[in-house]
């Protein structure tokens, strides 16, 4: 069945003198708001993986879909945007369209009235064009994966383990209870419990997993042969990966 929702979305961004091809809004998510209590803290979607399509910002579509498929502005989220200090409500209605820059900061806050409506909403965004930079190209899709699937194995910097220098490399299994990672052998590993972000990211992913597996980070010659290897198939032009984060990437880039 071709519903042409596509179609809608690239026409509303041409409308706004977006630049539009066949890869714009072909990174999809979606989230499914069951409970009066689910929120979306304040942030922007600004990162350098999207693609530019409107001055030097990316410009999104949100489509929104109510389950009982009611049209009309009553009982609808609380999605707002920041406009200066304050911050400014915008009624979603059923099959609305809304087009927004991703540095415009928003949040979804907690539904307050009493006639809560299920909803979906699905955010069409582009992504970096490959020959532009490729490995940006494979974290626009890393992104979507680590939201949207259940996170099956993480690598991880040497400051996440209490003593790194005793950690080989290797896959580990986090305990989220104990806060160890466990060898294949049995061998315990204690996690840092400091309150900062590599634990909140260690436990939130586990969270979902009880068998997460966990690999020590490549070293940096690792990393350069990584891309070596990447450039040789590639083009010298590839850019330099930012971080650890691209890691997955890296390895997808090799093997693809």
């Amino acid at each position: 069945m071709k519903t042409k929702i596509l179609k809608g979305v690239r026409d509303a961004l041409r409308d706004f003198g977006a630049d539009v091809d066949d890869s714009t809004g072909t990174g999809l998510w979606c989230n499914y708001y069951t409970q009066e209590g689910d929120i979306i803290s304040g942030h922007k979607d600004d990162e350098n993986y999207y693609q530019r399509n409107f001055g030097n910002q990316p410009l999104f579509v949100s489509l929104t879909l109510f389950e009982d498929g009611k049209i009309g502005e009553e009982d609808v989220a609380r999605f707002q945007i920041k406009e200066g200090d304050n911050w400014k409500q915008v009624n979603l209605s059923h099959l609305s369209l809304l087009v927004m820059s991703g540095g415009i900061e928003h949040r979804v806050m907690k539904y307050l009235g009493n006639k809560f409506r299920k909803r979906y909403n699905i955010t069409f965004r582009t992504p970096i064009k490959r020959e532009e930079d490729i490995i940006k190209n494979y974290r626009f899709f890393g992104n979507f994966g680590r939201y949207y699937r259940k996170t099956e194995m993480l690598f991880v910097p040497p400051k996440c383990f209490k003593n790194p220098e005793n950690v080989k490399s290797g896959s580990l299994t986090y305990d989220r209870n104990k806060n160890i990672c466990v060898s294949n052998s049995g061998k315990e590993y204690k996690m840092i419990s400091d309150g900062s972000y590599y634990e909140k990211v260690l436990k939130g992913h586990s969270r979902f997993n009880d068998k997460l597996q966990i690999i020590l980070n490549p070293t940096e010659n690792t990393r350069k042969e990584m891309m070596e290897v990447i450039r040789k198939k590639y083009g010298k032009q590839v850019s330099n990966p930012p971080g650890s984060t691209t890691t997955v990437s890296l390895i997808l880039m090799m093997t693809d």
